[in-house]
């Protein structure tokens, strides 16, 4: 097969791994690199370092671990707080928690999350977006307290800033009114929040989370079980209600 990058079939041609198969997903790595390079510098475009720009789907597997440690091996050179190297660091910190390797994952992710408290602001969107990355991280890492800990700040933060925008506009808005960023970011908040505690509650949660209050569901239970015994025991037999 050849490159679909430099159009040469020598050296090692791999997939990209994403949804590009056979002949277009061919590449050089040190092709790919040179692109996402390319388009970087001209373009201002950091969307090479992870997507393919033919089918817009992420790599995956070695092509996407080897092409992000080269993008943050690129910026190693650059003012840690750039815009580049922050995006280098978020990305690679994503790739190594899903390959497993949480420790590195977690420190790229937290380097990310820093840079953006000091450049952008601890509530810009950026910086809340690389705080739950950073917190999903900890989760992979099963550091669950530190997950809640981040998720819950989050949380309690962007519904505080909803509800005094709401009050400005001189109180709740209608339903299906307002629907933007900050509630997408909410639901996210309160989705990974939601993951964190399922894994507490599998993994014996710590004392100062709040238990789940089981007693008024398992009553419940016991009276829809009666209620179905009884009903199966007063009602007719086969053929009883057709005599009647």
């Amino acid at each position: 097969m050849n490159c679909t990058i430099c159009l040469d079939d020598e050296g090692s041609v791999v997939q990209k791994g994403c949804c590009c198969r056979g002949d277009l997903g061919a590449i050089h790595i040190d092709c790919l690199i040179e692109l996402a390079t390319h388009s970087t510098v001209t373009l201002d475009d950091f969307t090479p370092w992870e997507r393919c720009t033919t089918c817009g789907e992420p790599y995956t597997g070695d092509t996407l671990t080897t092409v992000t440690t080269s993008w943050v091996d690129r910026t190693s050179t650059m003012d840690p707080d750039s815009e580049e190297a922050l995006a280098s660091h978020c990305a690679l910190g994503r790739v190594l928690c899903d390959a497993g390797k949480c420790v590195d994952g977690v420190a790229h992710l937290t380097q990310a999350y820093e840079g953006m408290r000091r450049v952008l602001g601890e509530w810009d969107r950026d910086t809340v977006n690389a705080a739950l990355e950073l917190s999903m991280g900890y989760c992979q890492q099963a550091e669950f307290v530190e997950a809640e800990r981040i998720q819950v700040a989050l949380l309690e933060h962007l519904k505080a800033e909803r509800a005094a925008k709401a009050a400005l506009q001189g109180g709740e808005e209608e339903e299906g009114e307002g629907a933007g960023d900050e509630d997408d970011q909410i639901l996210d908040v309160m989705n990974s929040l939601a993951n964190t505690y399922i894994d507490l509650g599998a993994r014996n949660p710590p004392i100062h989370v709040q238990p789940v209050h089981w007693v008024p569901f398992f009553i419940s239970f016991l009276f829809s079980v009666a209620y179905i015994v009884f009903r199966w025991r007063c009602s007719p037999g086969p053929g009883l209600s057709r005599v009647r």
